[in-house]
């Protein structure tokens, strides 16, 4: 069953609630049912009396003051079955504990025929609290009692498909841990819709707590919902939520958040005008001005619950109840098209919607992965949240997948929202383990910890470089962790804690130790678990004393290897020689944003990469740190060069990659070399592959917004002077104009083609010297 309350007094982040209300009206039922047992002891009648006050708080749904009726009324008289059974309702809402499943079953147990809703609350307080096998059973023997026809037989037989996903799922969890952010943050009543500014410093949510000073109550006892924010203490710690102002906190109206966007500059929020609508705050200060329209299909007299602006393609994916006959939500996208009209609202694949509610869109930054919450599809109980994969190829969408458990419980798991990066997400759930109703959890992998050591000959303890530490996770189906040891015999791998694994030392492709590893849950990211690895090694596998290709800064390298090869990037990260410490360095596929291995020099300035590459790639090496341009070096692989434009790993026994580079200082003059920028023949036109790198500078513009730059076109010396000079010219015009396209402003950009007339390097001379000539290079001319 619906809710009774009208949609215009209902929030996007009232579906978190609202899911009560189906079961509310259940219990109303039985409350006009349950008759009063005549006791002749004064305590007796006291606490009946006690309990029936607690019915009227609970038919208004104020579960807080219901409970404390039913709390007082059960120390009077622990036998007081109505206590017992209605206490036991309003604390399974609140806070859906194991407490709830016992004042159940001892109701059940005194007075197993006091009504024919008392088996079907026992079975969700079996199910909300994980004992789905009693939950399984009171279900059934709760089904039993309905005729046939009876709407309320479709709804448990929903529920014991969601009590067998639960078990199934519960049983083979994910690595994943869910914590609540703790009280500090979380109230007694509801908070929810937890974002994340881009620094991760600050979390806006919202909450219908009591504990402002102008707190206007429902009749449920809370507040309208309200926005709040609170800041990141340096220990991971959140501070006191302040509200956020009053322009947006209308009296006796809804006002949620949804999302930040535009840089976090603007401000998605739900407002419970009309039906209840989605609207746009631009911060203006340390405040947020007057939200407006987003568009006109997200102000309508249908329920715009939630949504997610997606800023790359100028769209607009949302949940809503246009079109429904039954109130229910469906997720729809919308678009903004050349001219600047939105497009009409599109419903999203079948595959995604369901009968159910579906609500709560969240988008991943590669546009693609879509994250959403649905009371429909194989979810354990409630809202669970699912993810679902976009292919442009064939513009059509995965089926959905369950994040398993325990991100997703028994109960509602809604609003999820994650870092890509970090791989830590957040969520709003009502379940066990709640301070009281809906709560925010952090939702995290297990801390990684480092595996280090070294591997030597066991004859003489000398160390042996280039040989490859394998690790193979044995408790999860996950990808192999590979290190290589360097020239000190010294390797270093993080892996998951919580974790085993098969550890083999592999010399060249062949395996010359295996153990395993168990690695226990780590309370801290400052773990080290040490291995060291003396090996007996023949004679004619000793390495032979080689060199090993060595970048001179110019950007480009060209090698080749064979699929198994180990491969080894490392070098040291300086300015004007000195070493640069905590620099960040990250390795990626030159087609993909994606940054596959990451690392941080070392107080020396030096890192390390090892990895093996297999299928035979071009690689981009990033480095950044603060104050410093960016860094990009492309390592490409180089099958069909000729050998003396390329170096082979595997004919010259070289597996490693000096790969040094100075940075250059945010000052003014500077020049560095912007590596992967590239064009198509003999033209200016820009290569897919090239946005990648060309968003970075995007971003460090952003960033930095006082900084001018000339954007410089280099070429070799092949072709005429004048022919050079006007393809490098439009060449640095072309990355202007993608600039400028992307947000930045004209006047701190200026372009000019240098042609052949400043080579990097000699034209005839050095090892892919034309290559390198032929760059893009940034010169700043303001800071």
């Amino acid at each position: 069953m619906k809710s009774t309350v009208k949609p215009a007094t209902k929030s996007p982040t009232e579906c978190l609630v609202r899911h009560v209300y189906p079961v509310a009206t259940i219990l109303l039922l039985g409350l006009a049912l349950w008759p009063g047992v005549a006791r002749a002891q004064s305590n007796v009648r006291a606490a009946e009396k006690i309990a029936r006050q607690g019915d009227k708080h609970l038919k208004s749904e104020n579960y807080h003051r219901a409970w404390e009726y039913y709390d007082r009324a059960l120390a009077l008289d622990s036998n007081s079955v109505r206590a017992l059974a209605n206490g036991g309702v309003a604390n399974l809402l609140l806070y859906a504990n194991p407490q709830a499943a016992c004042l159940l079953q001892k109701a059940c147990d005194l007075d197993p025929r006091f009504d024919d809703q008392l088996r079907y609350w026992l079975g969700r307080a079996y199910h909300l609290t994980g004992q789905t096998d009693q939950a399984v059973n009171e279900y059934n023997k709760y089904l039993q009692t309905l005729p046939a026809g009876d709407s309320r037989r479709d709804e448990v037989n929903r529920l014991l498909t969601q009590a067998r996903f639960l078990k199934t799922y519960a049983g083979s969890p994910t690595d994943h841990t869910v914590q609540n952010l703790g009280e500090n943050l979380n109230s007694a009543y509801a908070d929810y819709s937890p974002i994340l500014t881009s620094d991760e410093k600050t979390l806006i949510f919202t909450s219908r707590r009591t504990e402002e000073k102008k707190t206007t109550q429902t009749p449920r006892g809370d507040d309208f919902e309200k926005m709040y924010s609170a800041t990141r203490f340096f220990d991971g710690s959140w501070g006191k939520p302040t509200l956020i102002g009053d322009q947006h906190n209308k009296k006796n109206h809804h006002v949620s958040n949804v999302q930040l966007f535009d840089h976090d500059r603007k401000l998605l929020v739900y407002r419970s005008d009309r039906f209840g609508s989605l609207m746009t705050a631009e911060r203006e200060g340390a405040g947020w001005s007057e939200p407006v329209a987003l568009n006109k299909f997200t102000v309508t007299r249908d329920y715009e619950s939630s949504g997610f602006v997606y800023e790359p393609d100028s769209s607009v994916y949302f949940a809503s109840s246009k079109d429904s006959k039954d109130g229910n939500l469906d997720l729809f996208v919308t678009r903004k098209e050349t001219a600047g009209q939105w497009s009409a609202p599109q419903r999203l694949s079948p595959l995604l919607n369901t009968d159910q509610d579906e609500d709560a869109p969240f988008l991943a930054a590669d546009g693609q992965t879509l994250y959403f919450s649905s009371r429909g599809h194989d979810g354990m109980g409630g809202y669970d949240v699912f993810k679902a994969t976009y292919n442009p190829a064939n513009r059509t969408w995965s089926r959905p997948v369950n994040l398993g458990y325990p991100t997703n419980s028994p109960a509602d798991d809604i609003y999820y929202v994650a870092n890509d990066s970090t791989g830590v997400g957040y969520v709003s759930s009502n379940r066990m383990g709640t301070l009281g109703g809906p709560d925010i959890f952090r939702v995290s992998l297990p801390l990684s910890v480092v595996v280090n050591g070294y591997v030597t000959n066991r004859n003489n303890q000398q160390p042996l470089p280039g040989y490859t530490i394998q690790l193979t996770p044995l408790t999860k189906k996950e990808d192999d962790l590979v290190a290589v040891t360097r020239s000190n015999g010294q390797y270093s791998v993080r892996v998951r804690s919580k974790n085993r694994y098969r550890l083999q030392v592999l010399r060249q492709e062949e395996v010359v130790l295996t153990e395993e590893l168990d690695v226990p849950l780590a309370i801290n990211e400052n773990v080290r678990i040490v291995r060291d690895f003396p090996i007996d090694v023949p004679v004619s596998a000793l390495p032979p004393a080689v060199a090993r290709i060595t970048v001179a800064n110019l950007n480009l390298i060209r090698v080749t290897y064979q699929e198994l090869d180990s491969l080894v990037i490392d070098g040291s990260v300086k300015h004007t020689g000195q070493p640069i410490a905590n620099a960040q360095v990250g390795l990626r596929e030159e087609a993909s944003a994606e940054i596959k291995y990451r690392t941080t020099t070392d107080g020396q300035g030096n890192y390390h990469l090892g990895f093996i590459p297999g299928k035979p790639e071009d690689y981009v090496v990033e480095i950044t740190q603060p104050g410093y341009q960016l860094a990009s070096v492309v390592v490409l692989y180089a099958a069909n060069q000729p050998r003396s434009k390329a170096v082979s790993t595997r004919n010259k026994n070289v597996n490693r990659i000096d790969l040094s580079t100075a940075l250059v200082a945010l000052e003014v003059g500077a020049k560095s070399v912007l590596g992967g920028v590239y064009f198509e023949f003999n033209s200016a036109v820009l290569r897919p592959e090239s946005a990648i790198v060309l968003d970075r500078l995007r971003t460090f513009l952003n960033d930095n917004p006082t900084v001018r730059m000339e954007i410089g076109g280099h070429s070799d010396d092949v072709g005429t002077s004048y022919v050079n000079r006007t393809v490098s010219q439009k060449r640095a015009q072309s990355v202007v104009n993608y600039l400028i396209s992307k947000g930045i402003t004209k006047n701190r950009l200026t372009s000019h083609g240098y042609g052949e007339d400043a080579p990097a390097a000699p034209n005839d001379a050095e090892m892919n010297g034309r290559d390198v000539n032929r760059r893009v290079e940034i010169t700043i001319l303001a800071k």
